[in-house]
């Protein structure tokens, strides 16, 4: 007998990891069929990916780029890890009507879209959604802005982050 456990383990080891594909596919099937089965399956892949600690290409303000302007070894654009301090923040995008979101891209090639000038850091996807849960006048995620541009506000982030806990929970008590 299948259960929702077991559905969600086979789905976890037969997905694409391949730059965040699975979220791109799912959203396009969610846009177009808009049924109830496309976007819980755009919520599972989230699910999925915050438990095996998935991450995206984020833009970020380091104090890096301000070395950049007079060190020409440095890069714009370079990836940088984080020490455990975070030393960077998180570029926020802004909408045509004032709001502000934390811009979560699936792949190299949706951030590329934006010609602005900025250092680029793979982030964990949950940290993506932490940051637009817990900052003040953040209306939440928004996946691919400059070409899908489908907004995830702050109340599903809070049903996608507890639900991805307890798939890890499981995982632990499992094994």
């Amino acid at each position: 007998m299948r259960t929702l456990c077991s559905e969600v383990w086979i789905m976890k080891y037969k997905r694409d990891y391949k730059e965040n594909l699975v979220i791109k596919i799912a959203l396009e099937e969610f846009r177009r069929n808009d049924k109830e089965d496309a976007f819980i399956d755009l919520v599972l892949q989230f699910v999925l990916l915050i438990g095996d600690g998935g991450t995206a290409p984020t833009p970020i303000e380091t104090e890096m780029q301000i070395v950049s302007d007079s060190d020409k070894s440095f890069e714009v654009r370079d990836i940088f890890s984080s020490k455990p301090k975070r030393d960077y923040h998180i570029v926020i995008w802004n909408d045509k009507d004032g709001h502000k979101w934390v811009p979560l891209y699936t792949d190299r090639n949706e951030l590329r879209r934006d010609d602005s000038a900025f250092a680029i850091k793979n982030a964990s996807i949950r940290e993506l959604f932490e940051e637009a849960l817990f900052t003040k006048d953040i209306e939440g995620i928004i996946i691919n802005p400059n070409s899908d541009s489908y907004g995830v506000g702050k109340e599903l982030l809070r049903l996608i982050l507890a639900a991805a806990d307890g798939l890890e929970e499981a995982d632990n008590e499992a094994g």
